[in-house]
């Protein structure tokens, strides 16, 4: 789930749509899980509270390049300091990953079956 929000929020459609199909039925991922990758809240009802502090953590690296206290304080009794160290390097380069494809236009891949999720249009 964190990698989909980090490239869901990079805008990657290259990495988040090789993500979703080659891992989000394993997973059990739902369809509303994979649009609020991209375009959710970690406060939509469609997430469990782990998946809630992962999407904090994406958003917070994404918007700030930084964790605030107050998600450092919800993240240390669930997740150790090794495993942040690793999510904050997978943010990175995914994020990377992000300025390669998009700034180069790599198409998505031809056999993809779902497509990135655009934004909805208010009318």
């Amino acid at each position: 789930m964190f990698l989909l929000r980090v490239t869901g929020r990079c805008q990657n459609a290259f990495e988040w749509t090789l993500r979703v199909h080659y891992f989000a039925d394993n997973a059990g991922l739902t369809e509303a899980q994979l649009r609020a990758s991209v375009h959710g809240t970690a406060d939509d009802t469609c997430w469990e509270s782990g998946d809630r502090i992962l999407i904090r953590l994406a958003d917070e690296l994404h918007d700030t390049a930084t964790i605030g206290d107050a998600l450092w304080d919800d993240m240390r009794p669930v997740i150790t300091d090794e495993a942040i160290l690793q999510l904050i390097l997978l943010a990175g380069h995914y994020r990377t990953n992000a300025y390669i494809s998009k700034g180069l236009r790599v198409p998505v891949e031809s056999r993809i079956n779902r497509p990135f999720p655009v934004a909805k249009v208010e009318v």
